[in-house]
C-alpha cells in the first residue's frame, strides 16, 4: 500500500492547525481546528471548502459526534456541539476551568479533558443534536510523583457484552483503566491491603491496586454465569491466588501474577446448590475453602 498526495487545503488564516479528523464511517468530510478559533469542514473528494465557524478562542480539540454533529473543546474551558446541516448550528457552554484539550464520544456518552480534570457526560434528550449533562468527574491520580497532573489522552473501551471502561493516559502519571457506568457485586480485599478484587457482574473480576489507585488485572470468567447474581470472589494464599464463584455450581482457582491470572482448577460442589455458590474464608485452616 502507498499514499499519494490529493489535495493540499489551504485558508487565508495563518494560525497554527491544533487538530484534523475524518468524518464518521465514509470519510467524506474533513475538519480541522486551529489555534485561532476556526472550525473548517472540507470535502474530501474535491478539496473544498464547505464550512467555516469562528468560535473566538483557540479550538484545541475535535471529535465528530454523528456524520453531521462535531464537538469542539475550546482554551477557555467552553465546548461546543456544531451541527453542519444546511446551515451552521452551534450550541455550547463553559464545562473546565482549564482549556479543553481532550475529547472522546462513543455514540451516547462523552468524555472531556482539561489540564488534571476529567469529566463525563451523557445526553440528556434524545435529539441529534443534544445537550450534554454531566454525569461523572473522574478524580485525579494519586502517587508519590510530584509532577503536575496532566491528561494527555482519552479513549473509550467497550465489548459488546461489557460495561463502558474509560482509558485516561496522564503525561507523568501513567495510564488508568476505570469502569464508569457499570455494575459491581462482591469484593475480596488481599491480605496485607494491597489489591481489591470485584466481582463485575459482566464478565468476571476487576483487580485494583489501592496502593498505586488504578487497574491492575482482568479476570475472565471460564464457568458460564447467568443473571446478575453478585458473584463472590475471595483472595487466598496470602494474595496469590483468587478463587471466583459461578451461578452453575462451581468455582474457579486463578493463580495470579503481575500480568495475568493462570487457571488452576475448577471446583464442583456436589448435589443440588443454590444458583449462587458461596465461598467463606476458614477461620482455623488456611488451606481450606
Amino acid at each position: 500500500m502507498r499514499y499519494v498526495h490529493i489535495h493540499t487545503l489551504s485558508t487565508d488564516q495563518t494560525h497554527g492547525i491544533t487538530c484534523a479528523v475524518f468524518s464518521l464511517t465514509d470519510g467524506a468530510l474533513l475538519a480541522t481546528s486551529d489555534l485561532g478559533g476556526n472550525l473548517c469542514v472540507w470535502d474530501t473528494s474535491t478539496g473544498d471548502l464547505l464550512y467555516c465557524y469562528d468560535a473566538s478562542h483557540p479550538m484545541l480539540s475535535l471529535e465528530w459526534s454523528s456524520p453531521s454533529e462535531l464537538i469542539c473543546g475550546l482554551k477557555n474551558g467552553t465546548i461546543l456541539i456544531i451541527g453542519i446541516d444546511a446551515e451552521l448550528r452551534v450550541r455550547g457552554s463553559w464545562c473546565h476551568k482549564y482549556p479543553v484539550e481532550h475529547l472522546s464520544y462513543d455514540g451516547a456518552y462523552l468524555a472531556s479533558g482539561a489540564q488534571r480534570e476529567v469529566t463525563v457526560w451523557k445526553s440528556n434528550d434524545r435529539e441529534v443534536t443534544f445537550r450534554f449533562a454531566a454525569m461523572n468527574c473522574v478524580p485525579s491520580p494519586v502517587s508519590d510523583n510530584s509532577e503536575e497532573i496532566l491528561v494527555s489522552g482519552l479513549h473509550w473501551l467497550q465489548r459488546e457484552d461489557q460495561d463502558r471502561k474509560l482509558i485516561i493516559a496522564y503525561m507523568y502519571h501513567g495510564i488508568l483503566i476505570m469502569l464508569i457506568f457499570g455494575s459491581s457485586a462482591r469484593t475480596s480485599l488481599s491480605h496485607m491491603g494491597t489489591f481489591l478484587a470485584v466481582s463485575n457482574l459482566d464478565s468476571g473480576f476487576d483487580i485494583y491496586n489501592k496502593v498505586c489507585h488504578r487497574f491492575a488485572l482482568a479476570v475472565c470468567w471460564t464457568t458460564p454465569t447467568s443473571g446478575l447474581y453478585p458473584v463472590p470472589v475471595l483472595f487466598i494464599h496470602g494474595g496469590q491466588a483468587l478463587v471466583g464463584g459461578s451461578t452453575r455450581g462451581r468455582a474457579t482457582v486463578w493463580y495470579l501474577d503481575d500480568t495475568e491470572a493462570r487457571k488452576l482448577q475448577v471446583i464442583g460442589v456436589p448435589g443440588k446448590r443454590p444458583p449462587t455458590l458461596v465461598i467463606l474464608p476458614p477461620l482455623t485452616r488456611k488451606d481450606h475453602i
